[in-house]
């Protein structure tokens, strides 16, 4: 059974580098596989600044959407800066795994422990 992540950020000027750290490191520990998307940062993304501090391990999935794509994506010059449904569909659609978790970059996960014996007794036809 392959349980995966989801996490969605924009690296806009708020730098919050501990919590991030924290996040991914967790995050590493308890899932397989670990999708962090980066939606239209004006400075590149913010696993960029982090990613010495954190472990280099192919479960990590980083996709980069710049602003020259947004624009592309998001005709609107209205619209909220960071598309949080479009980000989680592109990693999403990119994870083979069994399970996924869509969350937020101030998440701690319980440990791969408890994973397993929540999702041992889930129905696997249901949206949770």
């Amino acid at each position: 059974m392959k349980i995966a992540s989801v996490t969605v950020n924009r690296n806009d000027g708020y730098k919050d580098f501990e919590r991030g750290i924290i996040h991914f490191k967790s995050m590493l520990d308890s899932f397989d596989e670990v999708n962090y998307v980066d939606w239209n940062s004006p400075s590149g993304s913010f696993m960029w600044e982090i990613d010495d501090k954190i472990p280099q391990t192919s479960k990590l999935k980083h996709y980069c959407i710049p602003e020259e794509v947004v624009n592309q994506i998001i005709l609107d010059p209205n619209a909220q800066k960071c598309n949080e449904a479009i980000s989680r569909n592109i990693a999403i659609r990119r994870s083979n795994a069994d399970w996924i978790v869509s969350t937020n970059i101030d998440i701690i996960p319980p440990s791969r422990e408890e994973l397993e014996k929540l999702v041992k007794n889930l129905d696997k036809n249901t949206f949770y």
